[in-house]
C-alpha cells in the first residue's frame, strides 16, 4: 500500500477550481453590481513554489473573471481555462496536450 510520500513522488501536476478551492468562499457584492472574491496569499506564494520546481499547473474553473485570470497569469500559470462547463472532459483534453498521466495529477474541485 501506497502512503502519501509515495504518492507524491509520482506527482507532476496540480489542477485547481477557483472558487472554494483558491477562494475562501466569500463573494463581496458591491452597489455597483461587481463582485469581488478573496484569494489566499499563502496559495499564491505554494503556486509559485511549485512553479519553481517545475510541476504542471492548471486551472479549469466554470467561472469567468478578468482579475481572477490576471491573479493566475501573475502566478505563472500558463493553463488557465474558464467559462468551463464540462471539466472532465477539459481535464481530458489538457492531459492530452501535455502528455500528462491522471494518476501523475492531482486535482480539486
Amino acid at each position: 500500500m501506497k502512503n502519501y510520500m509515495n504518492i507524491m513522488n509520482d506527482i507532476n501536476t496540480f489542477v485547481f477550481d477557483v472558487d472554494g478551492v483558491l477562494t475562501n468562499c466569500t463573494l463581496n457584492l458591491f452597489p455597483n453590481g461587481n463582485l469581488v472574491r478573496q484569494m489566499f496569499v499563502k496559495d499564491g506564494f505554494a503556486i509559485q513554489i511549485a512553479e519553481k520546481k517545475g510541476y504542471n499547473l492548471c486551472v479549469i474553473t466554470r467561472g469567468s473573471d478578468l482579475m481572477v485570470f490576471r491573479r493566475l497569469r501573475n502566478l505563472n500559470i500558463k493553463h488557465i481555462y474558464q467559462g468551463v462547463g464540462n471539466k472532465k472532459k477539459c481535464l481530458d483534453e489538457y492531459c492530452n496536450l501535455l502528455k500528462i498521466k491522471k494518476k501523475n495529477s492531482l486535482y480539486g474541485r
